[in-house]
């Protein structure tokens, strides 16, 4: 450059500088002048008479514009225009614009009819007002042709520019890149090159509609991560609006709905998505889409911060988590057996499946599974009734219950696991004749109907490991709870399963259990009678409350005496006999009907 030339600029004597002046003299003194509106289509100085005045915009509908004037162009030109845009500053070839201009029906003449179209276009880009052009937009080459373009005179260009900025910056500056992301999506006006039918399903247009949803997927996970809900929702609202199946662009914009303070929208949005899912695939949206859902039924409500969760049992146990449980539903099925009355100690082992509970639900990857074994008598099935009773409100989309009779022979066979799943698909809202009678079948439509929900299944007196795994859940938010005789190590290898390991009651509990059944005055009279009679029961739960009842039956006895005449041939006869399943009085029945079985507990 020439000084005469820059001090006429300096001095304002050139009132329209060509841009390749500015950008000469920018590098001349370190300047960076990519974001100059010139280079970025915005307002700043005017193009020059006979440079690149003509502006080409794909990201929608195709249009050509020159000093902000439109072009027209017939609709061959335009096909070709656009085939030359998307690819801009590489070769395509003449046989990919021959099958995009005839769809492998090309004529004759096809390459000469090519030649002349290219001829038309590249006069209509070269030539500025006057007729006249500094450099050649389109250049032919051996065997194709390409468009030379930069960002200033390509909006796809601008877009890739400015994004690929955007990541650059991303991790060292987030609202400078949330700043560029959000200028780059106001190039897009709509699918690329929605106007030119013959090229909209072209792979490179394709790609291109694929790149900027993985660009939005990338505005909208730094925009979340920001607490800058609302600046992504625009753009989120209208790739879901081109593309209403993609479930990470959907699943965002409901977190940024719920995050912008429209959490009604937000589930609202969820609910049509699973609708058109049933309609068009016939299949429930994705797991990802049903964690977003829990994420959001688990934040606060507009009334306020979320309330702390209830503790329960005493000072020992926290409560699992500190949100508010989801809303439970009208019509989930609760099938948990009633609590039996009085339940005393297992404060260790309820605070631990409290952890277990809370662990899940603060790290959602896995079904939480907790096996819960001992020999009979020990309160098993107490245990896990009074826990789940406990846990109501944090399974709002249901608790399920079967006794799998695994582990006792004199109450029938044991429950096969298609049985067991035939009635909880009845519960769920399956219609019997919908239940498929295989196995396999059964278990995978169990899994879907319990996918992105909080169910609890509660599994009484399972044999085996292979009599529980079809009956487990398979998405994170559930909560399976096994009783057993055994251990289970399958399930526990396999699965995952924590497995807790019930023992006889300890000398206090055993204690506060004949308490409540004999009253502490009682009890007290005879303390020494007492301790031996919790002894000569083993401290086994069951056995305590037999004897117990018994003995509250008749409030004149002696306990010791009791003990001495009665007490130790009534529980060797009811060992021999497996008392567990004779015939107590009603308050001692357990769940499903089987006497004895929930009172086992404590």
């Amino acid at each position: 450059m020439s000084v005469r030339a820059l001090r006429y600029i300096e001095s304002g004597k050139v009132a329209q500088p060509r841009r390749h002046s500015l950008d000469r003299l920018a590098e001349a003194v370190g300047l960076d002048l990519a974001d100059a509106p010139w280079r970025t289509g915005g307002e700043g100085p005017a193009r020059p008479a006979g440079g690149d005045t003509h502006d080409i915009r794909v990201l929608g509908p195709l249009t050509v514009s020159c000093e902000g004037q439109p072009v027209e162009l017939p609709l061959k030109q335009r096909t070709l225009l656009g085939l030359l845009a998307i690819q801009p500053n590489r070769v395509v070839s003449q046989a990919e614009m021959t099958e995009v201009l005839w769809s492998g029906e090309a004529p004759p003449s096809s390459l000469g009819l090519l030649h002349t179209y290219m001829a038309r276009l590249r006069r209509t880009l070269e030539g500025g007002p006057g007729g006249r052009g500094d450099h050649r937009r389109v250049t032919t080459v051996r065997g194709g042709y390409s468009l030379s373009a930069e960002p200033a005179g390509l909006d796809l260009l601008r877009f890739e520019e400015y994004t690929a900025k955007a990541l650059g910056v991303r991790e060292s500056e987030p609202a400078l890149a949330l700043e560029l992301f959000g200028r780059a999506f106001q190039y897009w006006r709509g699918p690329v090159l929605e106007d030119v039918p013959a090229l909209r399903q072209h792979p490179v247009v394709v790609a291109i509609g694929q790149h900027r949803f993985d660009m939005v997927i990338e505005f909208a996970n730094l925009a979340l991560c920001q607490k800058r809900h609302a600046v992504v929702v625009k753009q989120l609202m209208a790739a879901a609006y081109e593309e209403p199946l993609h479930e990470g662009v959907q699943g965002r914009l409901m977190l940024a709905l719920a995050g912008s303070g429209q959490k009604a929208a937000a589930l609202r949005l969820f609910s049509d998505l699973r609708e058109q899912f049933h309609e068009e695939l016939g299949v429930e949206p994705s797991e990802e889409i049903w964690a977003v859902r829990r994420s959001i039924l688990a934040q606060p409500g507009e009334e306020g911060p979320a309330r702390p969760a209830r503790a329960r049992g005493g000072p020992d146990r926290a409560a699992p988590v500190q949100t508010s449980p989801p809303v439970r539903s009208a019509t989930s099925p609760a099938q948990i057996p009633p609590v039996v009355r009085p339940f005393v100690g297992r404060r260790a082992e309820m605070a631990a499946l409290d952890r277990l509970l809370a662990r899940q639900r603060r790290d959602q990857t896995a079904v939480a599974i907790a096996t819960v074994y001992g020999p009979p008598e020990q309160g098993k099935t107490a245990l896990a009734v009074h826990w789940a009773h406990e846990t109501h409100d944090w399974f709002p989309d249901g608790q399920l219950y079967a006794d799998l009779r695994g582990g006792d022979a004199a109450v029938g066979e044991p429950l096969e696991p298609l049985s067991v799943l035939g009635s909880f698909l009845r519960s769920l809202g399956v219609a019997k004749d919908r239940i498929p009678a295989d196995l396999a079948e059964s278990s995978a439509l169990f899994r879907t109907l319990l996918a992105g929900r909080y169910v609890l299944v509660l599994l009484d007196d399972a044999g085996t490991s292979a009599q529980v795994r079809p009956l487990l859940p398979g998405t994170p938010g559930n909560l399976v709870l096994v009783t057993s005789q055994h251990p289970l190590p399958d399930l526990v290898v396999r699965n995952g399963a924590t497995p807790l390991e019930l023992d006889v009651l300890s000398v206090t509990e055993a204690r506060e259990l004949l308490d409540a059944f004999l009253g502490a005055s009682r009890t007290a009279a005879e303390p020494e009678a007492t301790a031996a009679l919790a002894e000569v029961c083993g401290r086994r739960p069951l056995a305590l409350r037999h004897t117990a009842a018994q003995l509250a039956a008749r409030p004149n006895a002696s306990i010791r005496e009791w003990v001495r005449t009665t007490t130790v041939r009534q529980v060797q006869s009811r060992q021999r006999r497996s008392p567990s399943r004779s015939d107590g009085d009603a308050g001692a029945n357990g769940p499903g009907g089987h006497p004895g079985r929930a009172a086992a507990g404590s």
